[in-house]
């Protein structure tokens, strides 16, 4: 079966068309049996524990749901087409006998968002690696280990860099997603902001809610409670609910400093989330597997280990940026679980052109958005 084509129809399916039948046991070892190819082993186990890694540790990642990748198009609703009550009713009848209302339609918008594959990799000469468990050296497990930490921290870092810095190679970030037109006068280009090949400078149709300094300059704000619930507000009144709140370490100090200091102590909570690849699970009081995490109006706060600023450069004092995310429409796209392979020798020194080793971690999907409008971003604070 051609793995590259196989149309999975759930994360566990792909996980197990990839990684076998490990649990938990297995996927903790750092070294198991090996698939030999022809050029290559595929070793199973490593792939797995990092994938384990990225999807139950205290992270971005972890915390948004995966869905298996179908396609790499899809449609984006825009305008709802339905005006909403406003002091009265827009849409309805007034009486039996009046003409049937003219039919309405959403707008939508046709997304292509391709995946992208995500790959670190180490490689030493094979004089090196006979002599690792000999001399006093880096040996090959270490570099294995070293390594798949490496490829592990660059996925959640990308899902939190900021809007001024487009993705490149790597996975788009929350950071950007949850941007809007107002902000491309404050990156370093215009077109910073623009996401998934979609004009934000130009136009508000892909804006999500987000509060800004309002300025060039992008002075700080003290962080307040009415500048977070008007984020929320915002979020709310276009139709999103947000699940998780994303930040850093350095946001949640200052909000609880805020809170404390106001003695809103039925706003700040603190409840254990359970993070699951196939979807985010959210608060589960009293359950023992999971991390602890403050909350917000029940809402789980995740503080993310790079998350800094929504500019290229922090400023000082600057407490990175508080993202209201509704996963309902934020989701990672996988089209492949993170797998290791690893160089022969010696039947591979010819492909490698030398005498040594190579081995890499691939993981390959995207973060995809299908709907700007229900996240937010409150920014440019201190």
């Amino acid at each position: 079966m051609n793995l590259i084509e196989y149309p999975f129809k759930s994360l566990e399916e792909m996980e197990k068309m990839y990684y076998g039948p490990l649990n938990a046991d297995t996927i903790m070892k750092d070294k198991d049996a090996v698939i030999s190819t022809d050029t290559a082993w595929w070793h199973q186990v490593l792939g797995a524990k990092i994938w384990s890694k990225i999807n139950y540790e205290m992270n971005g990642f972890a915390a948004l749901p995966k869905e298996p990748w179908i396609k790499s198009a899809y449609r984006m609703e825009t305008a709802s087409g339905v005006t909403f009550p406003s002091g009265g009713l827009a849409e309805g009848v007034a009486s039996n006998f009046t003409d049937i209302s003219d039919s309405t339609h959403p707008t939508l918008a046709s997304i292509t968002v391709p995946p992208k594959l995500i790959d670190h990799g180490w490689g030493m000469t094979w004089k090196q690696y006979v002599l690792g468990d000999v001399d006093d050296t880096v040996n090959a497990d270490y570099m294995r280990r070293q390594k798949g930490e490496a490829h592990s921290r660059a996925i959640s870092a990308y899902l939190v860099q900021d809007v001024d810095t487009p993705a490149s190679n790597g996975f788009e970030s929350i950071d950007r997603v949850a941007s809007s037109s107002a902000e491309s006068g404050h990156c370093s280009a215009a077109s910073d902001p623009d996401i998934y090949s979609l004009n934000r400078d130009a136009a508000t149709t892909y804006d999500a809610q987000v509060s800004s300094s309002g300025s060039a300059a992008g002075h700080l704000r003290d962080l307040s409670v009415t500048l977070m619930d008007s984020v929320w507000s915002s979020v709310t009144k276009a139709g999103g609910r947000p699940k998780v709140i994303m930040c850093g370490y350095n946001s949640i100090k200052a909000l609880s400093a805020l809170l404390e200091a106001e003695r809103r102590f039925n706003v700040l909570g603190e409840a254990t989330y359970l993070p699951r690849a196939g979807e985010a699970s959210g608060v589960t009081p009293g359950y023992e597997a999971g991390f602890s995490v403050a909350t917000y109006f029940g809402v789980p706060i995740i503080p993310c280990q790079d998350y800094d600023s929504s500019r290229a450069a922090v400023r000082t004092n600057e407490v990175a940026p508080f993202t209201f995310v509704d996963t309902d429409y934020v989701r990672i796209g996988v089209k492949m679980p993170t797998v290791y392979v690893e160089s022969k020798y010696p039947e591979d020194t010819i492909n490698l052109n030398g005498h040594g080793i190579e081995g890499h971690y691939y993981t390959i999907g995207e973060l995809r958005c299908y709907n700007f409008a229900a996240q937010g971003k409150l920014t440019d604070i201190k």
